[in-house]
């Protein structure tokens, strides 16, 4: 990533997140509750649940066309899951960078 994207993915981040405090913590406490319905064996449901859902398949979308384009661009190579889950490791640890903490909250 260049620095102009890395700088431009960060004001991204400063403009989402900023200053709501509150509604972090609210955030917070919805995504343990979510984790903790899981362990339990439940199918949490909710607002929350489905924006996360409907995200994820956003992302793989969006990795399914960078994959095809890099496949265009490099006939002798192709693009595969595990290249994918890279990339979306990258981009974990870049935005917990961002966000100054390890735990990604």
């Amino acid at each position: 990533m260049t620095p102009e994207k890395k700088a431009w993915a960060a004001e991204v981040l400063v403009a989402v997140v900023g200053s709501e405090g509150n509604r972090l913590e609210t955030g917070l406490r919805r995504r343990q509750m979510i984790r903790e319905a899981i362990e339990r064996g439940e199918r949490p449901t909710g607002y929350r649940v489905e924006w996360l859902r409907q995200a994820s398949l956003a992302v793989v979308s969006k990795l399914k066309e960078i994959g095809q384009e890099f496949n265009a661009r490099n006939p002798d190579d192709q693009a595969s899951v595990a290249d994918f889950l890279d990339i979306l490791a990258n981009a974990s640890t870049y935005l917990k960078e961002q966000a100054g903490k390890s735990d990604g909250t």
